[in-house]
């Protein structure tokens, strides 16, 4: 995400600019209908594809380093017993039934399919985009990898019209917003089998984070803002040149 990506270190992972919208065809549909039809969307998009890294992404992670495929089984194994513990915790006994397991079990299997499919495309565009640059260094981050592995979740969640909406995925992994936020625009990028509402839904999260959760106490934004080398500017001088919160991080 750009927006980010000027107040980041270098080594942090690049981000293209903001998706395009307008060319992608609106329609309007009933929140069930929706639903139903992302369902869809989701399950022809992931077809042909398995909750496990691909022989392609594993070829591919084994250049950059010989724990690095380990190193995402890992993250992917602990993140998926947390999803599941809390998808039924705290649900009353008649409804915290097998059902509900089964449901936070399939969806977990298509948020790990949808995270080994995007993790492979985000590797082959930054390949393409930066072909002499070492990829080990975003890719064996834990926040590149939680953030990745928690926005496809997010993803499958909101395609089920599930009731867990945005920060629940964060809460539930005590993951940072900010580091959230920077996985968003890649992952529109490089997976173009993304459509209309999934877009719109990422987006909408990021401008939520943008306006409120990354300037928590203890987010990691306030570190890149005392490491940054331009001038921040004061409330002040935002208000009165009008300047957009969004014009406002970019500085």
């Amino acid at each position: 995400m750009v927006l980010f990506q000027q107040l980041t270190e270098a080594s942090q992972l690049p981000t293209p600019g903001r998706s395009d919208l307008h060319n992608r065809e609106a329609v309007n549909r009933s929140p069930m209908s929706t639903a139903t039809q992302c369902a869809s969307k989701l399950q022809a998009l992931l077809a042909g594809h398995r909750n496990a890294p691909s022989n392609e992404l594993r070829a591919v992670l084994s250049k950059y380093s010989d724990t690095l495929e380990a190193s995402i089984l890992e993250t992917v194994r602990s993140m998926s017993g947390t999803f599941c513990a809390a998808y039924v915790q705290n649900l009353p006994e008649q409804q915290g039934s097998c059902t509900d397991v089964d449901l936070a079990r399939r969806q977990l299997q298509m948020g790990e399919t949808l995270f080994y499919k995007a993790l492979e495309s985000i590797v082959i565009e930054l390949k393409h985009q930066k072909p002499d640059t070492d990829l080990s260094v975003y890719l064996c981050k834990s926040a590149f990898q939680q953030s990745l592995f928690a926005c496809c979740l997010e993803i499958v969640m909101y395609c089920y019209n599930s009731q867990r909406e945005f920060p629940w995925i964060l809460e539930v992994f005590n993951l940072k917003p900010y580091d959230f936020c920077k996985i968003t625009e890649p992952l529109i990028r490089a997976e173009k089998g993304l459509w209309r509402e999934v877009i719109k839904h990422l987006n909408q999260i990021e401008e939520q984070i943008l306006e409120c959760h990354a300037w928590k106490d203890d987010s990691p934004l306030w570190d890149v803002i005392r490491r940054a080398q331009q001038n921040i500017p004061q409330c002040k001088e935002v208000c009165l040149s009008h300047t957009s919160l969004l014009d406002v991080v970019m500085l």
